[in-house]
């Protein structure tokens, strides 16, 4: 998993997380989509060689985590699959193959943050697919993994997960102190900087079956 930054859900960190759980736009404000957009565009430019070297080559296919899971607050909200057409690089290998799956020992595992692929459904076969797989916001990573378990389910080679916001304690996980401490650079990312990598196990990258 690659987040573009951590967040924090209070205090003066908590921009982020406002941005990707905002429901509305305060009168005279940019739109979520369109910072998220320019957000991701930097990131994506900047890491492509990092991101492309994680999945073993190019990425043939981009897709979203669908919906606001047990795994994250209610307020997040699905709004990557419109952020992903504002971005050029992104928006020509875009297909939304992943759906919810309607299971609901499933859904339960979600909230007990436990991953399980079935949580989602995957539209058709995917074999041989180099899977750029984005979310807003990474909590627990049950979401994340459980999607990228049912893209390799469906045959995916390889399945990279980008989220935009990694939502932390700063205060109460130490391990985050050095990455809290250091100004945000767009150069730097947790596959290129290994002092960047916000925790050993940030997010464990989910393996075929």
């Amino acid at each position: 998993m690659v987040p573009v930054s951590l967040c924090a859900r209070t205090g003066d960190d908590r921009r982020l997380y406002d941005l990707v759980t905002r429901r509305r736009t305060p009168p005279g404000e940019p739109s979520p989509a369109t910072l998220l957009a320019a957000t991701l565009a930097r990131f994506h430019r900047a890491h492509l060689r990092c991101l492309t070297r994680a999945a073993g080559g190019p990425f043939t296919l981009v897709t979203t985590v669908p919906g606001a899971g047990a795994d994250r607050p209610v307020e997040a909200f699905d709004l990557l699959p419109r952020v992903v057409q504002w971005v050029s690089a992104l928006r020509g290998r875009h297909r939304p193959v992943l759906m919810p799956g309607g299971d609901r020992a499933a859904e339960a595992a979600l909230t007990r943050h436990i991953p399980d692929e079935r949580a989602f459904h995957v539209l058709g076969r995917l074999d041989g697919e180099r899977v750029l797989l984005l979310d807003e916001l990474f909590v627990t990573g049950a979401r994340v993994q459980s999607a990228a378990s049912a893209l390799y389910r469906a045959g995916a080679e390889e399945v990279v997960a980008l989220v935009v916001a990694r939502l932390a304690d700063p205060w109460a996980d130490t391990r985050l102190a050095d990455a809290w401490a250091r100004p945000y650079d767009f150069g730097r990312c947790c596959l290129c900087d290994p002092a960047a990598r916000p925790s050993p196990d940030a997010g464990p990258r989910a393996g075929p079956g």
